[in-house]
């Protein structure tokens, strides 16, 4: 059941972009669909760093709402959406990325979410759907971090990715927003665990839907794979054997994510396996790297 109009609370749609500006451009001309009152959104893009600044791509779509371009040096998303958080007035934020698309009742959704009992200071994610089901490259990908969720969030939900997530705006400054420690991957991880370390709620709404379409080429798969590597690197460091949500990676657990693709529904399953197979490889090639970048630093 949806809140009533009075009771909705109110959100910053935050957008980190970089060097992107005809798919920000075409992803915030999308949220023209948003069914919400106008009074109780915004949105936030934060251009971090790019090489022509976005603030003209922003200003080329009309919407109704409120809509703010705020630039930073180049930083990592992490510290982008951080960023979003320090300037915001709203009650919440509502976390998604320039290449995705949110359903015309996201944030109904994700109101009614935070409006169930115990859930008002919370950190809610929703469904991610992938938009590109016939390229190989961001399949792999989607169901890689697909299978990730599932794991991790067995027993209950506590790792979200932050192109469909909302949290409270106060309880995301008390919990220390992301990490500024990792660069473009690993700040997801490290703050879901953050947040369940604290103690702070979280659910998911699967009626929350964005729509993602990363076009991606095979260089920019393995790349992308070499940097979790790294970031996951990073994480184990950072925690150093405190409390962290923890993947048992054992053979089955990789065993199950190759075979992932047979009854995924998409195309392609057994390219889509030896991609899973590479993007484990080259992963492990990202964490031995920062690993090896570490040990050299404490000389």
């Amino acid at each position: 059941m949806n809140p009533e109009p009075s009771q909705l609370p109110a959100f910053s749609v935050v957008v980190p972009s970089y060097n992107r500006p005809a798919r920000l451009t075409k992803m915030l001309a999308g949220l023209t669909d948003i069914e919400y009152p106008v009074d109780c959104w915004e949105v936030i893009v934060v251009d971090d760093g790019s090489q022509e600044p976005l603030a003209l791509a922003v200003q080329g779509v009309s919407l109704p709402v409120r809509v703010r371009c705020v630039r930073q040096d180049n930083s990592g998303p992490g510290v982008a959406r951080n960023t979003a958080a320090e300037v915001s007035e709203m009650e919440y934020l509502a976390f998604t990325a320039d290449d995705c698309r949110p359903a015309s009742d996201w944030l109904m959704r994700l109101a009614a979410a935070f409006k169930t009992n115990g859930m008002e200071r919370a950190m809610v994610g929703g469904t991610v759907r992938h938009a590109l089901p016939n390229e190989l490259c961001p399949t792999a990908s989607h169901l890689l971090v697909e299978y990730l969720k599932s794991v991790q969030n067995a027993d209950k939900p506590q790792f979200f990715t932050p192109n469909n997530l909302a949290v409270h705006r106060k309880t995301f400054l008390e919990a220390g927003g992301f990490c500024e420690a990792f660069g473009a991957t690993g700040e997801d991880r490290e703050f879901c665990d953050r947040w369940s370390l604290h103690g702070y709620e979280t659910g998911f709404e699967s009626k929350a839907v964005v729509d993602h379409a990363h076009p991606q080429s095979l260089i920019g798969f393995l790349k992308q794979h070499f940097a979790y590597g790294v970031g996951s690197a990073r994480f184990r460091a950072l925690r150093d054997g405190e409390h962290q949500q923890t993947v048992p990676e054992s053979l089955g657990f990789y065993l199950r994510l190759v075979l992932s693709p047979i009854r995924s529904g998409f195309p392609g399953k057994y390219r889509l396996m030896v991609l899973l197979l590479v993007s484990q490889v080259v992963n492990a090639c990202g964490a031995l790297s920062e690993q090896f970048s570490d040990a050299e630093d404490e000389r």
